[in-house]
């Protein structure tokens, strides 16, 4: 059985484990960027510092043994997509470990309404790529990615070398949408990748001849090369095993629109707004109140304000908010008298 679970953040002593293994996967299969992998946790703790949001998936036993990883950044003010690095451990190549991990991939962003995944993957021209072995597996992994309907996207300058090495191409995935990649959005993608990724090493100039690059109106993606017909990908419910970590319990019945009272001169925050913060951060699972008994009620509060909460509120009129004064408790012995403010009190 394949488990997949996503990774939040370096706290807890299970993920500092988790995550000690996915940078030894990293290592063994990136040996030439090996330092990237001490960056993971830096990249996972702040967001803000990066922006964008980095998400971490890691398949593993039943025991704990890590045996492959999904390193994908989602960049919400364009609702894209990058996978960064997708890899297993050596000697697991052909359990399904690596398809698995990207079909979790897409779940989780189609749980999103993510707009599209963009990868990044070397040459496969022999033109280009001279060493036979390098040759091999830049194939291998452009035909797995086509195996999804994944493909270059072509016509761009985006291949265009920042150094000596060929430059990657950009795969687009549209994530089951079938509308076309129109322009707009792919230059959209394009400065934010250069920017956020590549910002350090590439001048303003670099971006900009690279975006304005993007003509064809929609974008053009590169015929198949290898998967003559496209298999739908299974669905599979690894939606279910991403478990947010918050449960948030909210009403819609106590919703306030308007406030007419006179002298009110605070405005408030509404809980729709609150709510639908919270929910961005595909960190909390909104579910509806429950109804429990008095029995219930009064093991938590205290029993003076569940009889103080029941006589108010049988004196409320239904159409007119209340806004309880707070306040410290100095002299407990002196409660206020008007009960419609005495909340604060408690």
């Amino acid at each position: 059985m394949i488990k997949i679970v996503r990774i939040y953040r370096m706290t807890l002593p299970v993920e500092k484990e988790r995550i000690a293994q996915v940078q030894e996967i990293f290592r063994q299969n990136f040996p030439d960027v090996a330092d990237y992998a001490s960056k993971i946790p830096s990249q996972l703790d702040n967001p803000i510092q990066y922006g964008y949001t980095s998400v971490l998936l890691v398949s593993e036993t039943l025991l704990g043994r890590v045996n492959g990883f999904s390193l994908f950044f989602y960049f919400p003010d364009i609702r894209c997509a990058l996978l960064d690095f997708l890899a297993v451990r050596n000697g697991t190549h052909g359990s399904g470990t690596g398809g698995a991990l990207y079909e979790a991939t897409r779940e989780y962003l189609k749980e999103m309404e993510c707009l599209g995944l963009y990868m990044e993957a070397m040459p496969d021209d022999p033109g280009i790529v001279k060493d036979p072995a390098i040759l091999k597996e830049n194939q291998r992994r452009l035909k797995f990615y086509e195996g999804y309907g994944v493909r270059p996207i072509c016509g761009t300058e985006f291949e265009t070398s920042i150094e000596e090495s060929p430059a990657p191409h950009l795969l687009y995935d549209s994530l089951g949408n079938p509308e076309p990649l129109k322009r707009s959005r792919c230059r959209s993608v394009m400065r934010t990748i250069l920017t956020k990724k590549y910002g350090q090493i590439v001048s303003p100039d670099y971006i900009k001849n690279v975006v304005e690059s993007v003509i064809d109106d929609p974008v053009k993606i590169r015929e198949p090369r290898y998967i003559k017909k496209i298999t739908a990908s299974v669905s599979r419910p690894y939606k279910d095993q991403f478990k947010k970590p918050f449960v948030m319990v909210s009403s819609t019945e106590h919703e306030v629109h308007h406030v007419n009272d006179r002298g009110y001169v605070e405005r408030p925050v509404r809980v729709k707004a609150i709510r639908d913060a919270l929910e961005l951060t595909n960190l909390f699972e909104s579910i509806g109140p429950r109804h429990f008994g008095q029995k219930n009620i009064l093991a938590v509060h205290d029993t003076d304000f569940v009889k103080y909460l029941k006589a108010v509120c049988q004196k409320l009129q239904s159409n007119r908010p209340v806004y309880p004064y707070v306040f410290p408790i100095r002299r407990p012995e002196r409660r206020p008298k008007d009960l419609a403010v005495r909340a604060g009190y408690y």
